[in-house]
């Protein structure tokens, strides 16, 4: 315990950010380890298809009709407003006394809920308490939830031209369990479902959808959510390492009373920092873990089919 830096806790930290919170893969991300404040915005970029031009030659010809290339990304902006922190602390003491691992497990579980609490978030956007970002959506009970409402919301995102490839699900537990009882989704002979080794329900290759998630935590969001379909684009989630202020690099030469350090996992982009310090007299360590995100959903509240509204379809209960 005595030798462990903040770089090995962070990086034992990360691995458990990237490996417990799969369903942030489904959704597109700018996962970068540029600094930036609180409430600063960062653009995303979507491609907008161009317009097929008729051939006229009194028209310009070739040029009639052309679309500038500027016009063909169009931004999506993304406030950084959310800097989560997990804040844990290693007592002196207790590590001398203990035969437990506590190093471990308390960097386990603050790394999951920060990663859980992007998830959360994201899925406050989606339609009632948290904003009303996407106006496609599918009314069936939870009663009636099959692979037949799968094909359904299907159906709405091919005529809504979402994105073929990246589909996604997520979905409450009820409407998991339902979906699991249709035994088309067992059988071999329809999609190979084969789930039993994990807890939470996760069907794959469904449907045109790459991952379909049971996320127990699923709000009803105040309107009887029970599921959000889509593609990459539906959510587009940014983070960055929070901007130290003034003092960064201690430009004063201040004796230093904590340490900050940054670790990206270069597999997922992911960077955190982490603050650390010892109480004097106690010698107790204490950390935090933390970084800085925003997160954007569907039209972002400028109505039906404008920017990544069609992207995605939710369902309710009524």
């Amino acid at each position: 315990m005595a030798t462990l830096s903040a770089t090995e806790i962070l990086a034992d930290t990360l691995d458990a950010f990237t490996t417990e919170v799969p369903i942030l893969s489904s959704f597109s991300t700018d996962l970068s380890s540029a600094r930036a404040v609180q409430n600063s915005i960062i653009l995303a970029h979507i491609a907008v298809l161009p317009t097929v031009q008729t051939y006229v030659e009194a028209n310009g010809g070739f040029a009639n009709g052309a679309t500038g290339a500027q016009n063909l990304l169009q931004d999506v902006p993304v406030t950084m407003n959310q800097l989560p922190h997990v804040p844990t602390q290693v007592a002196y003491l207790q590590t001398i006394a203990s035969q437990k691992d506590l190093y471990k497990e308390a960097i386990r579980y603050p790394a999951y809920v920060l990663g859980k609490y992007v998830i959360d978030y994201c899925l406050t956007l989606i339609n009632g308490t948290g904003g009303n970002n996407f106006s496609n959506k599918l009314v069936q009970s939870l009663a009636n939830s099959d692979l037949g409402t799968i094909e359904a919301v299907r159906s709405l995102l091919n005529t809504n031209h979402a994105s073929p490839r990246g589909r996604f699900g997520i979905f409450s537990t009820g409407f998991a369990q339902s979906l699991q009882d249709d035994q088309r989704m067992m059988s071999a002979l329809f999609y190979d479902m084969r789930n039993s080794d994990s807890a939470l329900r996760v069907f794959k290759n469904v449907a045109g959808f790459s991952c379909l998630y049971e996320y127990p935590d699923f709000n009803a969001n105040g309107v009887n959510l029970s599921a959000i379909f889509g593609d990459r684009r539906a959510f587009t989630v940014a983070t960055r390492i929070p901007e130290l202020g003034a003092f960064a690099g201690n430009p004063l030469d201040v004796p230093e009373i904590a340490k900050f350090t940054v670790v990206e996992d270069p597999n997922s982009g992911i960077s955190l920092l982490g603050i650390s310090w010892i109480v004097q007299g106690t010698f107790d360590m204490n950390l935090t873990t933390t970084f800085l995100f925003g997160a954007t959903a569907g039209n972002q509240g400028t109505g039906a089919g404008n920017k990544t509204d069609n992207a995605a379809v939710y369902v309710t209960t009524q």
